[in-house]
């Protein structure tokens, strides 16, 4: 991304869900489905098809779901690319992170990360 002048900007992006907004089974609602985008490449010219995992959230009751037309639910939507076996990859990824043995590794890097975007 470019900033006012020109020059070229990084920018960090995090989303923090917290375990009391996952929908747990006990809710007895869907918490995550395959989505998918189609659109045209601006590098090809060519159709093509993006597919993404969506993760639900407990919304407020006040929000509300007309399938087809109207979904004011809160998600997160994990894009993975034109193929829908990326998904996998992706869970797979992130069950390797998740695995204790790597939690104290990660968190290094994470504590790097955060260091050193604070200078």
């Amino acid at each position: 991304m470019r900033g006012r002048r020109g020059e070229e900007k990084e920018i960090n992006v995090r989303i923090n869900v917290y375990t009391e907004e996952l929908i747990r089974e006990e809710d007895n609602k869907s918490f995550a489905e395959v989505v998918t985008s189609d659109y045209i490449s601006s590098r090809t010219g060519k159709k093509m098809t993006n597919y993404g995992l969506r993760i639900f959230l407990r919304s407020a009751p006040e929000l509300h779901y007309i399938p087809g037309r109207d979904d004011d639910r809160s998600a997160v939507t994990f894009w993975v690319g034109e193929k829908q076996s990326n998904i996998l990859k992706m869970l797979e990824a992130l069950k390797v992170v998740a695995e204790l043995s790597n939690l104290e590794i990660w968190r290094d890097k994470v504590a790097v990360v955060n260091e050193e975007s604070l200078k």
